[in-house]
């Protein structure tokens, strides 16, 4: 082979293969920006879902609390109604 043709190989390869690495390297680099755009939309995602899990466990406690006082107050009438039936029997 001689130089002339060794030049026009490697023109056409440089030709050919500069082009297409510089568009493969663009669309790495597309790729690679969508995918940090999911992961910080994913981000923001999960807080959010753990502000609103934090907010719901804070709603369920008082829920408890008010029910254990719920409870203890059926617990007094159950009490005063078993009483009242008492006397009514004793009638």
């Amino acid at each position: 082979m001689d130089i002339q043709t060794f030049q026009i190989v490697i023109s056409v390869i440089v030709g050919t293969l500069i082009p297409a690495l510089g568009t493969f390297i663009v669309l790495v680099i597309n790729s690679l920006k969508k995918y940090k755009l999911a992961i910080i939309t994913a981000k923001k995602g999960n807080e959010e879902l753990v502000a609103k899990i934090e907010k719901l466990n804070e709603e369920n406690e008082k829920l408890t609390e008010e029910n254990v006082v719920l409870q203890d107050k059926i617990k007094k009438l159950q009490a005063q109604i078993d009483e009242l039936n008492k006397k009514l029997i004793e009638k």
